[in-house]
């Protein structure tokens, strides 16, 4: 890099901007962080350096594996948690490193590189400044606007401040915009020598670290992604990690969402453990995650929480990987364990149908406990979800496997609607009968809420109000609420929260379908609707559950209950994983305060 001496005068215009060019400049140069990466070998040991700011190490002697983070100050390498830069580079599925790999990378390093030069402690500081002048002023008689906008002029330095941090990221990296009649900066590094440096990364990982016993346990876990951090943290603990993969292989799943400490115990899937109301499960530690967010947890829901009856745990201990990661991925709920046993299947029920089903039954279970029947209507649930069994059991004898995994993958219509119905009428009428069929309980619940939409599509805008007739205690409920993903566009489509319980009763009315008796649930806090549209127009309406401090996707509908597009299925998803954010990132400071 060119000397930083020579950028000390106020090329910006501030001395306190040039001083922080300089100081990014010096950090930058002598911490060599524009080699993008390195891999050196000696006969005891793998290194590869990203960026020359964080580092992976792999003995070959012992197979332990380590991930460090470079201080700037003095050039030493300190042990973290592999997250960051490492989360970043995917190395499962080999095809999905993409050009956008290479922003997040560079953006990970500017921001080490940052607070390395103390820049946002200097920002915070001169933006302090800034509004003390600005409230002085406006106590003196002065307009708020004009107030700001003069002591924006008396504190320049700010401003300068953010110009100095773009020119400094553009010297390292190149720009993408120009700036007037001058062209986008090419930098030292651009961003296609970022991309393959990464690729070089990976491919490294591949020669020098790939554990293939180690890799393949991490895909028992979650088959569809796997990061660089990923590998690393079960790699941590790799010992533990290949002891249950080979005594319980089936159970794997469960490792991401118990802390690592427990891993290797022997006892660790014991029923006594399990089923223990005061054993581990309740312990500090075993729900402790050290690093939350890796793709093998999947945005896994709730806590771990003991088991009421040995029956519901073996339930669980004897399932297929796939059944228990269905469970796991959802709330952890015993009591959808104990409703499983209940139910029995029948021992050639194809694996990928049981899934289904635990994930219904946790639906289920949501929707049943908040009216607080779940005992009351057990018998009524085990005869809904056996209808249910049957009638893919029916599918496989008479189209086959194949033709079977399809229709659950296309055709699928779910339980979702067919428990709004039980839920609000059914139960109370003793149905499903005993001997129900699939068909038969869909046909009334559709009947239902061909009935329940013609309601709604019967209220005046201004009576929407009268809803409250069909449920009289949400009289005392509030009518507005606040949604923690605010109105925005995602992939081309307009996604709209509905805040007020009227909005909520009126989309059921103008999409035929039963969201308007979710209003309730959105005044307390329990559920979220949102109104999600296409370019072209088309609509679905979107609803989730607000549950055990996360967000969960309940149902997605078009007009009458159709089936969305696949676009506005994809925008639905991403709605609840910004939802699950947006509540872990508000409840961060609690956490960390408990």
């Amino acid at each position: 890099m060119e000397d930083p001496k020579k950028e000390t005068k106020s090329r910006f215009g501030s001395k306190i901007a040039s001083e922080m060019y300089a100081r990014l400049k010096r950090i930058s140069s002598e911490s060599k962080v524009l080699k993008v990466y390195e891999v050196e070998t000696t006969e005891t040991e793998v290194r590869i350096k990203i960026f020359n700011s964080w580092l992976l190490t792999r003995d070959l002697r012992t197979e332990a594996v380590g991930a460090f983070e470079r201080d700037y100050r003095d050039g030493s390498w300190y042990p973290v948690e592999p997250s960051g830069i490492f989360h970043s580079i995917p190395v499962w599925p080999i095809h999905n490193l993409r050009s956008g790999v290479a922003s997040g990378a560079k953006k990970l390093l500017l921001d080490k590189l940052y607070a390395a030069a103390d820049f946002h402690e200097t920002r915070d500081g001169l933006a302090a400044q800034r509004t003390a002048e600005s409230n002085r002023l406006e106590r003196e008689g002065m307009n708020r606007n004009a107030a700001f906008e003069l002591a924006l002029e008396r504190h320049p330095d700010l401003h300068r401040l953010e110009i100095a941090k773009t020119a400094f990221a553009n010297k390292l990296f190149g720009s993408t915009y120009a700036q007037g009649k001058k062209k986008p900066t090419k930098g030292y590094v651009g961003h296609d020598a970022v991309y393959n440096a990464l690729k070089g990364v990976r491919a490294a990982f591949f020669r020098q670290f790939k554990d293939p016993e180690l890799f393949r346990a991490i895909l028992a876990m979650n088959h569809k992604s796997m990061t660089l951090g990923d590998y690393l943290y079960f790699a941590a603990n790799r010992e533990a990690v290949l002891k249950v993969w080979k005594e319980r292989r089936n159970l794997v799943p469960l490792l991401p969402y118990i802390g690592r400490d427990y891993w290797g115990g022997d006892e660790l899937f014991s029923t006594a453990n399990w089923t223990a109301q005061a054993g581990p499960l309740v312990s500090p530690g075993f729900n402790s995650i050290a690093v939350r967010g890796l793709p093998s947890q999947n945005a896994g829901r709730g806590m771990f929480s003991p088991f009421a009856s040995v029956k519901a745990y073996q339930w669980l201990a004897r399932s297929k990987n796939t059944v228990v990661k269905t469970w796991a991925r959802a709330r952890k709920d015993p009591q959808v364990a104990e409703f499983m046993a209940e139910l029995n299947l029948p021992k050639d029920t194809a694996v990928l149908v049981i899934a289904n089903i635990v994930d219904q039954m946790d639906g289920a279970l949501l929707k049943i406990r908040r009216e607080e029947q779940i005992g009351e209507h057990r018998q009524r649930v085990i005869r809904t979800f056996r209808a249910y069994a049957a009638h893919w059991a029916a599918v496989r004898k008479e189209r086959g496997y194949r033709q079977m995994i399809t229709a659950l993958t296309y055709e699928n219509q779910g339980t979702g609607d067919v428990f709004d119905y039980l839920v609000n009428e059914g139960f109370a009428q003793d149905l499903p009968a005993r001997n129900a069929t699939w068909a038969s309980i869909l046909r009334r619940s559709d009947e239902w809420h061909r009935r329940i939409a013609e309601r709604y599509r019967n209220l005046a805008p201004a009576a929407y109000g009268v809803y409250q007739a069909v449920r009289p205690d949400d009289e005392n409920l509030p009518r507005e609420w606040t949604s923690l993903v605010p109105e925005q566009t995602i992939l081309d489509c307009r996604v709209r929260p509905l805040g007020k319980y009227d909005d909520v009763v009126a989309e059921g009315g103008e999409m035929a379908h039963c969201v308007g008796s979710y209003a309730a649930q959105c005044a307390r806090d329990s559920y979220r609707v949102y109104s999600i549209t296409e370019p072209d127009g088309a609509r679905a309406t979107l609803g989730f559950w607000l549950h055990d401090g996360s967000a969960r996707f309940d149902q997605l509908q078009g007009y009458g209950n159709s089936r969305p597009s696949d676009l506005l299925q994809k925008v639905g998803h991403k709605v609840v994983a910004l939802y699950a954010e947006a509540i872990a990132a508000e409840r961060g400071p609690e956490r960390e305060a408990a």
